[in-house]
């Protein structure tokens, strides 16, 4: 592996490449973070969708138990 030669002091170089390293380090944990947040999101959409499913389920059931209970008359 051929070495780089750098024409710059060694104390800009350092500088620059911390600075570098720390902007790189920054970037990724708000995108870290960010993809959580849309993990999280979809999760509690997926969940919300099963739940608003049971309901939906549970409410026609209830119709259809309605609709095929036999008609009582009441004699007065």
């Amino acid at each position: 592996m051929q070495e780089k030669t750098y024409k710059s002091p060694l104390k800009k170089l350092v500088k620059f490449f911390e600075t570098s390293r720390d902007k790189w380090k920054n970037k990724y944990f708000e995108k870290t973070k960010e993809l959580k947040r849309a993990k999280n999101q979809i999760n509690d959409l997926k969940q919300r969708k099963e739940d608003w499913k049971e309901r939906a389920k549970k409410a026609e059931d209830a119709l259809e138990e309605i609709n095929n209970k036999p008609v009582e008359k009441k004699i007065n």
